[in-house]
This record gives C-alpha cells, sequence and structure tokens, in this order.
C-alpha cells in the first residue's frame, strides 16, 4: 500500500482504553494546530466502534478549541441509545484537560428501503482534468508561506476539480464546487478495519482538503463527485 495512504490510516487506527474510551495520535500537516478532518475523522471512528454492524447516517459536529498535534486526542463516547434499528452516540474529544471537540452521530442497521440520491452532474471525465497539485507549482511562489507549508503537503488523495482554482482570487463566485478525487492506492481491509471504518476516514480528510483555500474567502457548500478504488 502507499505509505501516505498507510500512515493516514494509522492516524485513524486508535487505541481503545476502555469500553468507551478511545485514544487518538496527530499527525503535523503543517498547520499550527491539528487538522480538523483528522479529529472529526477520529471521533467517527470511535463512535462507530460502539455501534458495530450499523452505519452512520448522520452527524452534527462542533470544533470548540485548537488542537495541539504534539499530544494525544481521547475521545469519550456517550451511548445514548441502542434502539432496534437505531443507534445515538455523542463524542467528547479532549486533550490536556479540556474539550476540543464535540459530536453527534446517528447509526442505522442496513436494511432496505427509500433509496435515492441527486443524479451526478455533467462534468468532464476526471482523465481529462489536471490534479490539484499542478494548480499549487503554478502559483507557489506567490502564496504565503503558511499556506505553502499545507498545500505543499503529499497526500494521500489525488483532487481533480472541475473548474481551476486560484487561491489569490478575492472575487465572488458560486458556492459549490465540483471535484473528482479517490485515494492513491487501494484501501486494505485490515482486521478490526473494516469498510464503513475506510470511508468515514476517506471522507473525513477529503472534506477538509476540498475546502483548503476557498472556504478561507467565503462560506462554501461542496459538491463532490467521486471515483473510489476497490
Amino acid at each position: 500500500m502507499n505509505q501516505l495512504l498507510d500512515d493516514l490510516i494509522k492516524v485513524m487506527t486508535l487505541e481503545r482504553l476502555e469500553m468507551n474510551l478511545f485514544r487518538g495520535q496527530s499527525r503535523d500537516i503543517g498547520s499550527p494546530q491539528v487538522f480538523g478532518g483528522q479529529v472529526l475523522g477520529q471521533a467517527l471512528v470511535a463512535a462507530t466502534a460502539t455501534a458495530e454492524d450499523r452505519v452512520v447516517h448522520s452527524l452534527h459536529a462542533y470544533f470548540l478549541r485548537r488542537g495541539d498535534f504534539n499530544s494525544p486526542i481521547v475521545y469519550e463516547v456517550d451511548r445514548a441509545l441502542d434502539g432496534k434499528h437505531f443507534s445515538s452516540r455523542r463524542v467528547v474529544a479532549i486533550q490536556h484537560g479540556r474539550q476540543i471537540f464535540n459530536m453527534s452521530a446517528s447509526f442505522q442497521m442496513p436494511e432496505t428501503g427509500i433509496d435515492h440520491q441527486i443524479s451526478i452532474p455533467d462534468v468532464p471525465a476526471p482523465e481529462s482534468l489536471p490534479d490539484l497539485e499542478s494548480y499549487y507549482r503554478d502559483m507557489a511562489d506567490r502564496l504565503p508561506a503558511a499556506a505553502r507549508r499545507i498545500l505543499e503537503q503529499k497526500r494521500p488523495f489525488e483532487f481533480r476539480p472541475v473548474h481551476a482554482p486560484d487561491f489569490l482570487r478575492r472575487e465572488k463566485s458560486p458556492p459549490h464546487k465540483h471535484i473528482w478525487f479517490r485515494a492513491v492506492d487501494r484501501l486494505a481491509l485490515r482486521v478490526r478495519f473494516p469498510l464503513a471504518r475506510h470511508r468515514a476516514q476517506a471522507a473525513r480528510h477529503f472534506h477538509d482538503f476540498s475546502q483548503t483555500g476557498d472556504c478561507q474567502r467565503r462560506p462554501c457548500d461542496v459538491v463532490s463527485s467521486q471515483r473510489a478504488r476497490r
């Protein structure tokens, strides 16, 4: 497996301290604080570990304080409800004795029922689009040093935006974007790390990476498409 992807999976693999208590380590991506997608991903992994055989279908989270990537983060899971079809979980992330994040999530037993989703937008195929890194390279010398440290980090995902990003542009633009993305290698299904948790950590990391830059300038709603390696 690709080393970057393997490192990501290791970060998303938590140490179980008690039945509802987990500890996770952090990865420095060049920012002064812990990567938000990492905290959200680890919290979701912790919640998923207490809701076996059920799939998350909704969550709501708050980032309360900056995280310190030099210290571990403890995740405390509250098993609020285990019903016949649904489970509810609340997760609190604690570091240096203070809450830095909390999340509520709902899980459901896999079952047949109404199935619907938005149709895939009419966009060019990913093979016809340049990788996001090529845009960084073209404007790296014009970006602030702090932005370069984050954007130059090698990533375990490949992104191909439909519209060319311009990190220096100040004009208003529509609050959505289309991005093809996939992992740089196949995700190995490890014992005690099922596909559901692979999807969770991939989606959480993609969410923050895809919004880097754009949401620093304006509120945005990311509409994304993906072709996953299976």
